[in-house]
């Protein structure tokens, strides 16, 4: 009877015995694909290239399977313990499939009989062995997940909750950092299933922190936890910790609590330099803002001056507003420049209604406040007005700022090409002093005249004439008599003392083309046109210079047998004298 009623519990309690051969234990029934089944797509899993993978449904009435793959690798496994099935998702193209059980075996890489696609769902059954042991599962919840189990000091796989073990008395050991290991003893028996439910105690140490100054704030993890000094329990892990105190700087520092630790946290925060702001008022219940921050109430100033409260606050060293305001009253601000370690007094005082004889002062002070403005303006103006007329009278001194000058000069003219001047000579004794038109004359000398006036300081403009005397070769002279237009600019004059100066410019004069009729009648061409510049020392009267000029003359024609100078250069020396207009 007993072995009968034995035999009936181990039936109703579904206990399974296997045996395990040299012949695999766990063999494939079927395989198959579901084309009406869509639960991979439904419940798509996606492969680490990306790509949504395909399912297999192993049917399968235990627990304690694990799967392996192929090259490809298993993407996840979901036991299905209650429908008697493991979801296991493969990425598509996998070849084979390894299935393993600490009891029945292991069967090593089945091949799968059909291609493996993706978002396909297949159907695998597989049959083991009965073993010939008497054991039970012993179904294990563990806190938190992450623990790692032992059975009898053997490591059980993550995978497996509920492992197949024999009757009798089992050792077992909970691990997970950060928590208390906790152990003990487990009994499985054939007639019900053995639960194991073990949650582990977060473990804990000391942190004891004596930082100064004293009433330091001390922030774990961004959470205010108390002042120094203190002795803090936290739980194991790593921490960080923020020490904060006002006019000090921060300090940070990151550390890790064991199981049962102290450790000991010393030192003190730096100074940031500070210094104090005492305001006194003759209003009370004012509020006081600093820089925008509430910090108290005016009291009077008498109980400012004798009460405890003396309205001091420290701040930082530095620019600070100090805003006291009472609505209907007062509502002034100040700024104060905060030095360190020194008090800084600030007064606001009752604003109250002027009397006639203040009202009457206030006026006077505006104006005579516009008065010395008005002054002020008028002396500016004055020494404007001087420093324009000594400017004049240096430009007067050096410049003929309006009046009439007469420039009288005289010039040596010389042939730029010496070649083109001895062919004119020759030419000149060929023809036996009758030159052709076109021949070209030697040098000489001229004189000029030119008169005008300046129409600005620098700026001379005028008319004149000159008188050119030429020699041919020969015993034979030329000379003319052209009208030009002179213009002269001044762009520099140069001081050296009461009586010299220096004095730089340029100038053109341009004759233009005239035209005469020769005694037989035929139409003769003259024209002058040169330019000049020229540096002129000054002394003695302040408007008289002697100029050494240098200049350019080109195309000159020569009325006497049409002679034509070549282009040359002119060196000379001209005295100016001039009157200035008087206003």
């Amino acid at each position: 009877m007993r072995r009968i009623a034995s035999l009936i519990a181990a039936i109703l309690c579904a206990t399974v015995v296997f045996a395990q051969s040299d012949d695999n234990s766990i063999s494939v029934l079927s395989f198959k694909k579901l084309d009406n089944d869509l639960t991979a797509r439904t419940q798509k899993k996606i492969d680490q290239n990306g790509e949504p993978c395909a399912l297999i449904k192993v049917a399968v009435q235990s627990d304690g399977f694990i799967f392996e793959g192929d090259g490809l690798g298993i993407v996840t496994t979901v036991p299905k313990i209650d429908e008697g099935e493991y979801w296991v998702y493969v990425p598509r193209g996998a070849k084979y499939l390894t299935v393993k059980h600490k009891t029945l075996g292991v069967l090593r890489q089945y091949a799968y009989p059909v291609k493996i696609e993706k978002l396909c769902t297949y159907e695998m059954r597989l049959s083991y062995k009965k073993i010939e042991t008497e054991g039970n599962y012993l179904i294990i919840s563990a806190e938190p997940e992450e623990s790692a189990i032992f059975i009898d000091d053997e490591k059980l796989d993550s995978e497996i909750k509920s492992p197949f073990l024999q009757t009798g008395r089992h050792t077992y050991r909970v691990e997970c950092e950060n928590y208390i290991t906790d152990s003990g003893v487990v009994v499985v028996n054939m007639v019900e299933r053995s639960s194991l439910n073990v949650k582990l105690n977060r473990a804990k140490g000391y942190a004891t922190i004596n930082y100064l100054p004293e009433g330091t704030e001390i922030y774990i993890d961004s959470n205010l936890v108390g002042q120094t000094p203190a002795k803090i329990q936290l739980e194991a892990g790593e921490h960080t910790m923020t020490l904060k105190g006002k006019f000090y700087l921060e300090e940070k520092q990151t550390f890790k609590i064991t199981q049962d630790c102290d450790l000991q946290f010393e030192g003190e925060l730096q100074k940031i330099p500070s210094g104090k702001v005492r305001v006194r008022s003759n209003i009370k219940y004012a509020d006081i803002y600093i820089d925008d921050n509430p910090v108290g109430k005016t009291n009077g100033l008498l109980w400012s001056l004798i009460g405890r409260n003396k309205g001091i606050y420290e701040v930082l060293v530095g620019r600070h507003f100090v805003r006291v305001s009472k609505p209907g009253v007062i509502d002034r601000t100040l700024e104060v420049i905060v030095e360190e370690k020194k008090i800084n007094s600030v007064m606001v005082k009752e604003p109250r209604p002027k009397t006639s004889a203040e009202e009457r002062r206030e006026e006077r002070r505006t104006e005579k406040k516009a008065i010395r403005e008005q002054v002020s303006i008028e002396n500016q103006n004055a020494r404007d007005a001087e420093k324009r007329q000594n400017y004049e009278e240096r430009v007067s001194k050096r410049y003929m700022r309006s009046g009439f000058r007469i420039f009288m000069g005289w010039e040596l003219n010389f042939p730029i090409d010496a070649e083109d001047f001895q062919k004119g000579i020759d030419n000149d004794k060929t023809n036996n002093g009758d030159n052709v038109y076109g021949d070209i004359v030697g040098n000489g000398t001229q004189f000029s005249l030119s008169m005008g006036a300046n129409i600005k300081p620098f700026w001379y403009v005028g008319v004149g004439c000159s008188y050119i005397y030429t020699y041919t070769g020969t015993t034979k002279y030329c000379w003319a008599v052209p009208l030009f237009l002179d213009s002269r600019v001044e762009a520099f004059n140069r001081k050296v003392s009461p009586f010299v100066a220096f004095r730089m410019g340029g100038g053109l004069r341009h004759t233009p083309a005239m035209t005469r009729s020769d005694s037989d009648g035929t139409p003769i061409e003259r024209s002058y046109n040169a330019c000049g510049f020229y540096v002129s020392p000054s002394a003695g009267i302040r408007f008289n210079h002697l100029s050494l000029s240098l200049s350019y003359t080109n195309g000159m024609k020569i009325r006497d047998n049409n002679f034509r100078t070549p282009p040359m250069f002119s060196v000379g020396a001209t005295y100016d004298f001039g009157a200035r207009v008087k206003k």
